[in-house]
C-alpha cells in the first residue's frame, strides 16, 4: 500500500496531501492497518473489516493494538448480524478509537451481515449498501476535499 501511495503522490494530477483508502472484508482490515502504518494517507473507510482483534501472519500487534498510530479520520461501516467483526468487536474497536482521541465515525446496519455491500452475494442488502456508499463518498468529500455533505 505504501508503494501505491508513493506512486499516486508522484502523479501531477493527484493532490498528494489528499489520498484516502477504502476496503471491504479483508480489504477493510488492510485499510485499517494502512491507516496506522502507511504515511501519506489522509482518510479511510473500512467496510466490515474482520479479524481486527487478532494478529495474522506471525507474531506481532493486532490491528486494534496499532490503532494508536492511525493518522487520519476513519469511517467504519458494519452489519449488525456480522460474525466477523461481531458487534462486540466493533464496540471494542470504537471504544479504543474514542479512548485514543481519534477522529472516527461508525455506522452499523440492522438486518445486515458480512458482505452486505457485495451485490454478487446472497448477503447483499441494497438499501444499506447504497447508504453506506453514500456515507463513504461523503466522508472522503469532507476529509479529502473539505466539502460538507
Amino acid at each position: 500500500v505504501q508503494a501505491a501511495v508513493d506512486y499516486l503522490k508522484s502523479q501531477p494530477f493527484v493532490d498528494a496531501d489528499k489520498i484516502g483508502i477504502t476496503g471491504f472484508c479483508f480489504g477493510g482490515r488492510v485499510a485499517f492497518l494502512a491507516a496506522s502504518a502507511v504515511s501519506g494517507l489522509s482518510a479511510s473507510a473500512v467496510f466490515y473489516g474482520g479479524g481486527m482483534l487478532e494478529a495474522r501472519g506471525g507474531p506481532g500487534p493486532t490491528p486494534l493494538e496499532r490503532a494508536k498510530d492511525i493518522s487520519g479520520p476513519m469511517l467504519g461501516l458494519f452489519g449488525e448480524e456480522d460474525g466477523n467483526p461481531k458487534p462486540e468487536d466493533v464496540a471494542t474497536i470504537e471504544a479504543e478509537l474514542k479512548k485514543l482521541g481519534k477522529t472516527y465515525e461508525f455506522h452499523t446496519y440492522p438486518g445486515c451481515g458480512h458482505g452486505f455491500h457485495c451485490d454478487a452475494r446472497a448477503s447483499y442488502r441494497r438499501e444499506a449498501a447504497q447508504d453506506a456508499w453514500g456515507k463513504a463518498l461523503g466522508w472522503f468529500n469532507k476529509h479529502l476535499k473539505g466539502e460538507e455533505a
